[in-house]
């Protein structure tokens, strides 16, 4: 079975050094939980703007670059689930999480 990975980038505006990835996948799970809370429902006291915040969740394709290093591949979040436009593969993947972690 293919392991399920995420990352998580915190982006410090006011202090970029401080800026760094998440991997505890734990935490990134709750943070993501969050956010697919607030994208429902922005005034669920449960959900957060990790994304407005400036964060974004990256998931691992499964793929290695020339140097064996894992190639994530960005989940955007954008505000666009209550619009009648179709769904891109990324808001497809996010709907496929809000499935499988609806019990997290």
């Amino acid at each position: 079975m293919k392991a399920i990975k995420f990352r998580m980038w915190n982006n410090v505006g006011l202090n970029p050094k401080k800026s760094k990835y998440f991997y505890d996948i734990d935490m990134v799970m709750d943070c993501l939980k969050q956010q697919m809370i607030f994208n429902q429902n922005p005034n669920n006291k449960l959900g957060y703007n990790h994304v407005g915040d400036g964060n974004s969740f990256e998931q691992f394709t499964g793929l290695k670059d020339k140097n064996k290093e894992d190639i994530p591949y960005l989940i955007v979040f954008e505000k666009r689930f209550n619009q009648s436009k179709p769904l891109t593969n990324a808001e497809k993947s996010l709907k496929e999480l809000e499935v499988k972690y609806a019990n997290f």
